[in-house]
This record gives C-alpha cells, sequence and structure tokens, in this order.
C-alpha cells in the first residue's frame, strides 16, 4: 500500500510565492501507540486561535487510501502532531510551528465518488489541555495570593499534572507553557467543583493588572506556539505594530510587498450604537448590596470621562468630544452585584466590585467596535494578540490628494483571531481584526458641505 506525493517541493529557506509552506510531518497516533505520517494523505488543515477561545481547535481532512481507518484504526481519539514552516521569511524565530493536538471527533468518513479504495475522512481536534480539562473538577480554597499566581497553580496542578498527556511545562516550540502577567491586590478564593478552565475564566472576570489597574480586561487563551496567555487585551492594544496589510496589485518585483497584499478585506463592522447603549459600552451603573453591613453603593461609568484613563489601539475616541450625550445615558446598562463583607477573614472587600466592573464591562464591549476580515498569505509568525497596520484606500478620487487612505477605517488594528488554512502547498489566513478608536478624531462640529456632482 502507497501513495505516490506529485505536490512540487518547497525550500525550507526559500521563499517564491504569497502562501508558500513546508509541512515537515503530521504524524497521527493511535491510543494504541501506533504512529503514521500522514502528510501524503492530508487534503488541508485548518487551525483557529482566537484570544477569546482557551484553546487552539480545528479540524484536518484526509484522503485516506490505505485504510487508515481500520489499520490504525481511527475512532475519534487519537494524537495528531503538526510541524509546519514559512519559507524564507526575515524573522525566523517565530515561523517554525510545532503543535499537538487531540482527535476528539470523526465528523465525517464517505466514499470518494465510486472509488473502493479512496476516502474522505475530516477530524476535528483541539489542544490536549483543554481536552482533559473536561475530565477534571477543583474543589479548593486559595487564600492569600494574587489572582494570576492562582492561575499559574491551577494550571500546573490540574492541567499539566494530567497523567495522559505530555506533562512538561515547555511548549513543543521550546517556550514555557504559561505566561501570566501579574495581578494586582492579595485575594482569597474558593472554587466551588468547577473544571480548570471554568475557574481561570472566573478569575480573569475579576483580575486588574498590577501596574495599571485600567487594564482590567484579561482574558486566558493559547497562541499558535502552544503557549498559554492569561493577559489584559489592553495590554496587547499597547503594543507597537508587528506587520502591515494593503489590498493593491500585487508588485512582482517586491516579494515582501507581496506577502502584505491581502487578498480581501472585508468592513464586517462599523459600529452598532443600538448595541453599545444598551450593553453599557457608552454608559452604566453598577449597584452592589453588603449583606454584612445591609448596605447598598454604587459607580458610575462614562464613555468620554473614562477614554483618557485607558488604554486604547488608536489615540481618539468613536465618539465626539463634546457634541455626543451617549456617556450621559448611564441608566441604559444596569448591573446589581451582592457582596459580602469579611466573607474571607481579614480581607473586608475582597473582590472590589467598584473598582473594575463597569470599566471591564465597557472595555470587553469597546474591542468590537470596528471590526476587519481579512484574507492574507499565511505568514506563521502572525499571532491572535498582535497589533497590525492596514491601509484602506479612500472610496473618493484621491488622484489630487496626498492622502490616499481611508483615515478612520486604516490604521492600526488588533488580531483577535487567525483561521490558518493550511494546504499541501498553499497557506492562507483569515484574520478577524477590531479596534476600539480611530487615527484621527471625529470633529464635534463640521459646517462644510459635501458637493454631489
Amino acid at each position: 500500500m502507497g501513495s505516490t506525493n506529485t505536490t512540487p517541493t518547497v525550500s525550507s529557506n526559500k521563499w517564491s510565492k504569497p502562501g508558500d509552506i513546508v509541512i515537515d510531518s503530521i504524524d497521527l497516533i493511535s491510543c494504541a501507540g501506533f504512529s503514521v505520517d500522514i502528510k501524503l494523505q492530508m487534503a488541508a488543515i485548518v487551525i483557529y486561535e482566537d484570544i477569546f477561545a482557551n484553546a487552539l481547535s480545528g479540524y484536518i481532512n484526509l484522503i485516506d487510501t490505505l485504510n487508515l481507518s481500520k489499520h490504525l484504526p481511527i475512532i475519534g481519539n487519537e494524537t495528531i502532531k503538526i510541524i509546519f514552516t514559512t519559507p524564507g521569511l526575515d524573522n525566523q524565530a517565530r515561523k517554525k510551528i510545532s503543535l499537538s493536538f487531540k482527535i476528539f471527533k470523526v465528523s465525517s468518513r464517505q466514499k470518494i465518488g465510486g472509488s473502493q479504495n479512496q476516502t474522505f475522512i475530516s477530524l476535528e481536534f483541539v489542544s490536549e489541555e483543554f481536552f482533559f480539562n473536561t475530565g477534571t473538577k477543583i474543589s479548593k480554597a486559595y487564600t492569600g495570593l494574587s489572582y494570576s499566581e492562582m492561575v499559574s497553580n491551577i494550571f500546573s496542578d490540574y492541567m499539566l499534572s494530567n497523567n495522559e498527556i505530555d506533562a512538561e511545562s515547555t511548549t513543543e516550540n521550546g517556550s514555557e507553557k504559561l505566561l501570566t502577567f501579574d495581578t494586582y491586590g492579595i485575594k482569597n478564593f474558593i472554587i466551588p467543583n468547577w473544571s480548570p478552565l471554568y475557574a481561570i475564566n472566573h478569575l480573569a472576570n475579576l483580575s486588574s493588572y498590577m501596574a495599571n489597574t485600567q487594564m482590567c480586561d484579561y482574558v486566558f487563551y493559547q497562541n499558535l506556539e502552544g503557549i498559554y496567555y492569561f493577559v489584559p487585551i489592553s495590554f496587547m492594544k499597547s503594543l507597537a505594530p508587528v506587520a502591515s496589510f494593503k489590498h493593491i496589485p500585487a508588485d512582482h518585483s517586491t516579494g515582501k510587498l507581496m506577502q502584505n497584499n491581502a487578498r480581501r478585506i472585508s468592513i464586517v463592522n462599523f459600529g452598532d450604537k443600538m448595541r453599545d447603549l444598551s450593553t453599557g459600552t457608552f454608559g452604566s451603573t453598577l449597584l452592589t448590596f453588603d449583606s454584612t453591613y445591609k448596605k447598598i453603593e454604587y459607580d458610575i461609568f462614562s464613555y468620554n470621562n473614562r477614554f483618557s484613563d485607558q488604554i486604547h489601539v488608536s489615540e481618539f475616541p468613536i465618539l465626539p468630544r463634546q457634541n455626543e450625550t451617549m456617556s450621559e445615558k448611564i441608566m441604559a446598562h444596569r448591573k446589581f452585584l451582592p457582596k459580602h463583607s469579611y466573607k474571607y477573614d481579614g480581607n473586608p472587600d475582597n473582590e472590589g466590585y467598584l473598582d473594575f466592573s463597569l470599566n471591564r464591562h465597557s472595555l470587553m464591549n469597546q474591542i468590537g467596535a470596528l471590526g476587519l476580515e481579512v484574507d492574507a498569505p499565511g505568514d506563521s509568525r502572525r499571532r491572535a494578540g498582535d497589533i497590525v497596520e492596514i491601509e484602506i484606500v479612500s472610496q473618493e478620487d484621491t488622484s489630487k490628494k496626498s492622502e490616499w487612505r481611508d483615515t478612520y477605517m486604516s490604521g492600526k488594528y488588533l488580531i483577535t483571531r487567525i483561521a490558518h488554512h493550511i494546504g499541501n502547498n498553499d497557506y492562507n489566513m483569515i484574520m478577524s481584526l477590531t479596534k476600539d478608536s480611530y487615527d484621527e478624531p471625529v470633529p464635534d462640529k463640521k459646517d462644510a458641505k459635501i458637493s454631489i456632482a
């Protein structure tokens, strides 16, 4: 039994066209320990990377000519190891990817046409830590620790220690598996029979960054290198751009321009003010009731009053500074949170909802204010959480103007999600980009009129 590989060979250190990829190996390992390289049977791989998802996931499509379904066998409980790289790029440090996943589902298996010896198989996979998280529960009290320290303990004690996976503290690519950003304050917390990831997500909702408590938009996710991050989104927004993308005809004499020339840029969200108003993006009120002292306290949030204290992708708010009323609608969204002073001995207000709750609520809603979808040639150096520059051509005639870009939609964006689409010799990525601010201010008043010929 065998198969002939007719796919053109791509050098691992020579770039010839956008979307080049070198797949070193794709090993499928049965639950009995039998391993086979299925690179020649692979039709497509898609890997999803998302800052709002706890782990990498995806699927692989196979053209099975070796009857692997029987001989391996494939039952939906295998391990798959993938090693690939983007050839010929300048920054070598991030481009080689080595990942291990747990297959959890055979989502399709069917004969191809009238063939008796070719079967199409689609296998869904997810990171091993995420898979085994489902069968683990925690009932434990943590005292005298920061939330980031609790996350580190949960990760090492309950996610890495699972005897069904490799308990190494480093990824396949040699980096530490968990990177946490220190949270503010010493806290106490009781986990009541929750899964590790549910507990970590709950702690993210309560966390503020030690260096700047306004940065209270923590998320927990895994990037393409296999590293788990416990980090505020505001920190990502403060980073410098690592790449730029345009949608212009390819310049065949400039490889870099071709690599960064997006095949498609679509505007998927340009503001939904009804949603923003009703969800408390611009104004909200929080009431807390202390059952110990029978005391009600409140906090209010106003977008324009808080904007300069927060970290944003760009400099200017998505509302005008003066001529707007949405920031005054503090009753548009109301939250009620009960609390219990001295629930933990010696700590009068362990959660501190009044310090962060409305701020986090607005920040998490702001991040979806402006959204693009960009289809670009694959680049294994890009990560969810990166900042990139996007240049979008203005719809008007700019031939006599120095500024040819759409100044509101162009600029810096945060990558929130990447779908890495990998074929035998083709690699593209569909990126979800978002920004919560503009590079140019929204005018408070504008007297000029537009003449339509």
